[in-house]
């Protein structure tokens, strides 16, 4: 079970980890998710190295995993995992293929997963398109005026009402903290039920590649209901924008 739950993690912070002063009325939701759709309608594709490190505790059962991720407008991803153990993911719309290391290969559609949507990805080719899946308002208590980092608020519209035990994880409110001046989010905490803290996200360094700015590192840190915490640390490495990426490289064999 923890296995999938931190699988989900690392995938939706992989997808979904990736502008002017004043704060005042001309300041709105619209404006700000504009700024975003700004930065990345600069970008194409994208092809990258990804290096995560997870621990639970002191830095005990340290698990390290090497992908090989690769994107193209509107909605291919490929994510290639190397290590520790083999195995491919590619998403098209909104259908998910998998490849496990013994061969086996299962087909799903993203939205039997929570959040996984692709209206629901903030990355996506319309940004917009999140307001079909939550109710999104500026919270104007929590937003830095003096260094324009503005925050987001968004309520699923349809929120599950499961009492399973992955119905603890299903995300009742999300806080998106963005870079009006780069049009890139900067931090994201994640609330379940109850408005217990599930996740917390963290940008740690930016980079302008091609005209868009890339999150290049993040630390994230997913509370479970046990008490224990699990911390990772995301590195994008050898970078390229803009590639010309052919529909072909979208393929599982």
């Amino acid at each position: 079970m923890r296995k999938i739950l931190w699988g989900s993690i690392i995938i939706i912070t992989v997808l979904t980890m990736g502008i002017n002063s004043g704060f005042g009325a001309e300041i709105t939701v619209g404006g700000i998710l504009n700024k975003m759709q700004e930065n990345l309608a600069k970008m194409n594709d994208m092809k990258a190295e990804i290096v995560t490190t997870a621990y639970m505790g002191a830095q005990l059962n340290t698990m390290t995993q090497k992908m090989k991720y690769t994107f193209k407008k509107p909605d291919k991803y490929k994510i290639e995992t190397s290590t520790p153990v083999p195995q491919t993911i590619l998403i098209i719309g909104e259908t998910m293929t998998m490849k496990t290391a013994d061969g086996k290969i299962s087909t799903m559609n993203l939205k039997q997963l929570p959040g996984m949507s692709s209206n629901q990805q903030y990355f996506g080719v319309d940004i917009t398109k999140m307001f079909n899946n939550y109710n999104v308002t500026l919270n104007e208590t929590l937003s830095d005026r003096v260094n324009n980092i503005y925050v987001l608020e968004l309520i699923p519209k349809d929120i599950s009402q499961s009492t399973s035990q992955m119905g603890a994880f299903m995300p009742s409110r999300i806080e998106m903290f963005v870079d009006y001046n780069k049009g890139v989010i900067i931090k994201q905490q994640i609330y379940s039920k109850g408005n217990t803290l599930m996740a917390i996200t963290e940008v740690k360094d930016t980079r302008q590649i091609e005209g868009t700015w890339i999150p290049i590192s993040t630390e994230s840190t997913a509370f479970l209901p046990t008490g224990q915490q699990v911390k990772s640390e995301m590195r994008f490495e050898n970078v390229q924008v803009n590639m010309g990426i052919m529909d072909g490289e979208f393929e599982i064999k």
